[in-house]
């Protein structure tokens, strides 16, 4: 008992429904003989998307002397399709797996521990970790043996007079094995996908060496390769087809062409968020002169409330760099939110952010004694004169708390 919290939790198998599989084929796909019946195999447990399942099937043999077949095992087609030899979940689980983890949902490779939680959320299906990184390894190599071997493809690339292989990882995650793709640039199909746990050179010529194969036997040629100048990735291919040629892949080469800018643009946007750290504090502020009657009127309270709130939601805004820039994006909404705050201050007759930055101490006093909160004069770590130096857009203004 003292061991008990280092076992899983026993499945319960109560509810599992009994299906049988009869082997309806008699005839030896071998010899052309007749084949007979051996006999009924032993029920084995199987989880699919739908339910639990008790299966059993019907095992026939080929008893014609010299036949290849002769005395083994024939199990029902139909079992084959529901589920594969020794496998304890179904073919459609295989597939699922296998989708989620190469980017089905919102193009987003999910990972293993993700994958478990969208089986029990979705299907109230059970399953680890390690069973997960089982079946996208059996789902890759079905994957692959499925695409060297459709007909369709065949005739695909002997029309197309040849193939450009396309050799990429996906992205790495913590702790998993990323996923890398073989395709063929001219048709757009994947040839190979599996799942590599490292990107040494052996593991990428083992996955690398079914498509030489493939294109030997049906006489494909193979006119080049793109990939990025990852030094394993190159010798790979290299040492599989010497001589060929090898193009540098041109999203990697702009995202490092715009490495530069990205790191420029975080630093800024980090410097614009910078003035906003006490904004939790100031609508405490806020809220307190309101409660105190007098310092500010419900009218002029909500509104600072409202544009707190709106900075709060500039503040969490995401963007996609290089095209679009977050810490560019973040200074165009905060100078689109100063300017409109002081367009309404010169209509009320309020102070603007210029007398705000020219200011003493006497306007931080009256705006401490109005609100109880002394705007902040630190300054970010992105000052204009920084900015300017290195040709970027100035610091946008830190908006303090007004009357």
């Amino acid at each position: 008992m003292r061991y008990s919290v280092f076992m899983s939790a026993k499945k319960d198998f109560s509810a599992a429904s009994p299906l049988h599989f009869v082997n309806e084929e008699r005839t030896c796909a071998a010899c052309a003989g007749e084949q007979r019946y051996g006999y009924s195999s032993a029920r084995r447990f199987v989880f699919r998307l739908d339910r639990l399942y008790r299966v059993t099937s019907q095992v026939v043999y080929c008893r014609t002397p010299r036949c290849p077949l002769q005395m083994k095992d024939v199990r029902p087609p139909q079992e084959l399709a529901f589920v594969p030899p020794y496998k304890g979940f179904g073919c459609d689980v295989i597939a699922e797996v296998g989708q989620l983890r190469n980017g089905r949902e919102n193009g987003k490779q999910m990972t293993r521990v993700e994958i478990k939680a969208y089986l029990k959320a979705t299907y109230n299906l059970e399953i680890s970790e390690r069973e997960v990184n089982t079946l996208y390894d059996y789902y890759g190599a079905l994957v692959s043996c499925a695409n060297l071997e459709d007909q369709e493809l065949i005739k695909q690339l002997i029309k197309n007079r040849g193939v450009v292989i396309s050799l990429d990882g996906g992205d790495p995650t913590l702790g998993q094995e990323s996923v890398w793709f073989v395709r063929d640039v001219i048709s757009g199909r994947t040839l190979v996908a599996q799942a590599l746990r490292s990107h040494a050179e052996e593991d990428l010529l083992g996955l690398l060496t079914p498509v030489k194969t493939f294109c030997k036997r049906y006489g494909i040629p193979i006119h080049g390769a793109v990939s990025d100048a990852e030094p394993a990735v190159r010798n790979a291919i290299k040492t599989l087809w010497p001589g060929l040629r090898h193009q540098l892949c041109q999203l990697h080469f702009v995202k490092n062409l715009a490495k530069p800018l990205k790191d420029e643009d975080a630093h800024m946007r980090v410097g614009l968020r910078k003035p906003f750290q006490d904004l939790k504090k100031m609508e405490r502020s806020v809220k307190k002169a309101m409660a105190s009657g007098g310092a500010l009127s419900q009218e002029e309270g909500e509104a600072a409330l409202d544009i707190f709130l709106m900075l709060r939601s500039i503040l969490r805004d995401e963007a996609e760099p290089p095209f679009k820039p977050p810490g560019l994006l973040l200074y165009k909404r905060l100078s689109k939110v100063r300017a409109e705050v002081e367009q309404v201050a010169r209509e009320k007759g309020g102070p603007t952010f210029g007398r705000w930055r020219s200011s003493s101490r006497s306007s931080t006093s009256s705006a401490t004694r109005s609100t109880g909160y002394a705007p902040s004069t630190r300054t970010s770590g992105c000052s204009a004169r920084s900015c300017s130096r290195r040709g970027g857009p100035p610091r946008a203004p830190s908006v303090s708390c007004a009357r």
